[in-house]
């Protein structure tokens, strides 16, 4: 009777063990994300008293290899495309001489090969120009595309984030 209890409970103890192992999530080794918030915080540029809007987009990335930025950075591996609403239509806008891509931070060791997900917080800064006006005017509606890229040139689909007013 004692040893059929024994055997009870080790079995009872792998079941244990077993159930509460985790298994590594199996994420493709292409990058995909998706849109999680868009934070705007309102401020002035000390310099020249403009009004400034701070724009925080926060994305989640799975990484089936782990392999998303580098250390130190190197060439972009985050990309942004800003849209502006005119006529019930987004339209990309281009700025002459300026992007707002950037590069990501090393999110996982660069030796290291597995599994990788989280978020990504990146901020974008708009100005209120002054006289002539930019592309950009107060309480034009705005949004964003974003996709990222991983080390082995593998690229994420693209994202579309909700929308906000400039310089309200």
């Amino acid at each position: 009777m004692l040893r059929k209890g024994l055997v009870y409970s080790i079995f009872f103890i792998l079941f244990l063990l077993s159930a509460s192992c985790k298994r590594a999530p199996g994420y493709p080794d292409q990058p995909s994300i998706q849109f999680d918030n868009l934070r705007v915080t309102v401020g002035t540029d000390v310099n020249t008293l403009a009004r400034v809007d701070s724009v925080f987009i926060t994305i989640r990335f799975q990484d089936g290899n782990g392999d998303l930025g580098n250390d130190p950075p190197q060439a972009n591996d985050y990309f942004l495309k800003v849209f502006k609403k005119s006529g019930g239509v987004f339209s990309e806008v281009l700025f002459t001489g300026l992007d707002y891509n950037g590069k990501l931070p090393l999110l996982s060791p660069l030796t290291a090969s597995g599994p990788i997900d989280g978020t990504i917080t990146r901020s974008v800064t708009f100005i209120r120009p002054g006289i002539p006006p930019g592309p950009l005017f107060p309480l034009d509606t705005l949004r964003f595309d974003v996709q990222i890229k991983d080390r082995a040139g593998n690229f994420s689909q693209w994202v579309t984030t909700d929308s906000f007013v400039l310089w309200r």
